[in-house]
């Protein structure tokens, strides 16, 4: 291997070269790999298949001039809304903590629920299930301004509080879908 050092004319490069080489940052040159010979493993071909799905979110988004305009608002400096809609794509909410503390299975409790994206939590939804399985009610929660607080207000009567599972899904702008689950004491 031949390594060049100081060279006026490829100071600074790295990339490829035509379909042969690569030019690295560090002054090497080298041939590029055969990549028909590479074994990729099935997690290897998952996250290539994911990132694709990435970058098709993303240029869909060019589309939607509200959509994009979200992004661009929301980018750091240097930072394309291109790039923030991949990683808005490649992470789902968190759903942070689920405060049951005031539901005490009466019409007009509260539930409390915290979730964040790296971007944006769009939407939450929760549905409350009796041991045996039987729906109580389901419903959207509503964020309180200015915070990754959410609240579900109840609207039926649960005299079966003990057992009963309080399901939540946290949804994101590229539909990405976080389910927790939290059983009353």
């Amino acid at each position: 291997m031949v390594k060049i050092s100081r060279n006026v004319l490829l100071s600074g490069l790295s990339g490829t070269f035509g379909k042969e080489f690569v030019i690295q940052k560090n002054g090497v040159i080298r041939s590029l790999p055969d990549k028909t010979k590479l074994k990729r493993t099935d997690g290897q071909k998952k996250n290539s298949n994911r990132f694709l799905q990435a970058n098709a979110y993303a240029k869909t988004i060019k589309t939607d001039p509200e959509l994009y305009n979200l992004y661009k608002a929301a980018c750091k400096p240097g930072q394309r809304p291109h790039n923030l809609a991949i990683s808005d794509f490649l992470h789902s909410p968190v759903i942070e903590d689920v405060d049951l503390t005031n539901y005490k299975g009466k019409s007009g409790d509260t539930i409390r629920i915290t979730a964040r994206d790296d971007f944006k939590v769009t939407e939450i939804s929760l549905k409350i299930v009796l041991p045996d399985g039987k729906l109580v009610e389901q419903g959207a929660a509503v964020q309180k301004a200015g915070s990754f607080d959410w609240i579900f207000i109840t609207r039926t009567n649960n005299a079966d509080l003990a057992g009963t599972q309080v399901i939540v899904d946290a949804r994101d702008l590229p539909g990405n879908i976080t389910e927790r689950s939290f059983v009353c004491q």
